[in-house]
């Protein structure tokens, strides 16, 4: 499913909580071994950036629309 997440921010910024749930929703349900830490560690931290990312983006056009 990760091969699917957007390669940089700016092609996330319209999407809506639920495109992001599906990625936040496999993370929970997998399993973590020692055998695929490495391999889930990678799926959060690059979802996480992504959303930082937008997040970010977002409140600086807010906060330069003001």
């Amino acid at each position: 499913m990760f091969e699917s997440l957007p390669g940089s921010a700016q092609e996330a910024l319209d999407w809506k909580w639920g495109q992001f749930a599906p990625y936040y929703d496999e993370l929970l349900a997998g399993e973590i071994t020692s055998d695929n830490l490495a391999g889930w560690l990678a799926h959060w931290s690059r979802l996480d950036n992504l959303v930082v990312e937008v997040s970010g983006r977002l409140r600086l056009a807010f906060d330069q629309d003001t």
